[in-house]
């Protein structure tokens, strides 16, 4: 295997980490949103809060997969990983 693709499938592994990760940490929101009840400015703040978490999360998996560079086959990667964990993972969990 050469440099270029063992390079191309270490963004691919972290890109899709990425999208999982992602996926849960907004689970985790909106349980933690659906915990506070009526309180619309505390509701407010978590929201803002994890969307600031989560642009500094995607920052530095991209950083970790190439350098900052954004690439079609790493966003599609962490999309598959986005789907991957809503679909698959999260239903399983959600069921039980």
């Amino acid at each position: 295997m050469t440099e270029l693709i063992q390079r191309e499938l270490f963004q691919l592994f972290i890109m899709f980490y990425c999208g999982l990760a992602l996926s849960l940490l907004f689970s985790a929101r909106d349980r933690l949103m659906a915990r506070c009840g009526t309180r619309r400015r505390l509701q407010l703040a978590i929201y803002f809060g994890f969307w600031i978490f989560a642009s500094f999360l995607f920052y530095r998996y991209v950083y970790r997969a190439s350098h900052g560079v954004l690439t079609v086959y790493g966003i599609c990667a962490m999309l598959t990983g986005v789907f991957l964990w809503k679909k698959v993972v999260y239903g399983i969990l959600k069921e039980k």
